[in-house]
């Protein structure tokens, strides 16, 4: 796992046409990862109902996003990796989430990207997981960026995952992948 400040990793992703979303320039704090000059295509995914079944939605969209490079994963905006929690000081959630983060070598003070090796993978479905579980805010969405920047992820603290697509090409391909691991894109005509 490697450290990239905050600078750095935005550098890298915008020569890739990877850029915060300018419709959130006045809250830049807020602003998702999205692809430059090109139409939004995304498509969003409910979290399973079992909670069991987690690791292998996560395993999953991993797998379709990146299955042969590193991935870099950002908390949306630069927010910080820990909520600086502790028991009986902020919300349980806040305190079991920096718990769970804080088995990685991620030090307490950072606030950039982490670039996690294919080799490491395990510990990207550990973090998708923990903050899919621990979210309740703009500032707990973790975008997590192939290596070949082929899509943009994003768990949500409405429990949810957003993937962004430079082309429809890729957006078809990933969401056949997903359906075959028995996970479909969510459709709002599917809600009733």
């Amino acid at each position: 796992m490697e450290l990239v400040k905050t600078g750095d990793f935005l550098q890298w992703a915008a020569a890739r046409g990877i850029v915060p979303d300018p419709a959130y320039q006045d809250w830049p704090a807020q602003a998702p990862l999205t692809y430059a000059g090109v139409p939004s295509l995304r498509r969003r995914w409910l979290t399973p109902e079992g909670a069991f079944n987690l690791p292998n939605f996560a395993w999953c969209l991993l797998g379709c996003a990146a299955p042969d490079c590193a991935v870099f994963l950002f908390v949306k905006g630069g927010a910080p990796w820990f909520t600086g929690s502790s028991p009986g000081i902020g919300p349980e959630w806040e305190h079991l989430r920096d718990r769970v983060v804080g088995t990685l070598p991620i030090p307490r003070d950072f606030s950039g990207a982490l670039k996690v090796a294919l080799l490491e993978s395990h510990d990207v479905v550990l973090l998708m997981v923990t903050f899919l579980v621990y979210a309740w805010c703009v500032a707990d969405d973790l975008q997590i960026v192939p290596e070949n920047g082929a899509v943009i992820m994003e768990t949500s603290h409405h429990g949810d995952v957003v993937v962004h697509f430079p082309d429809e090409e890729r957006m078809n391909s990933f969401v056949g992948e997903m359906s075959e691991c028995g996970f479909p894109a969510y459709h709002e005509e599917d809600a009733g």
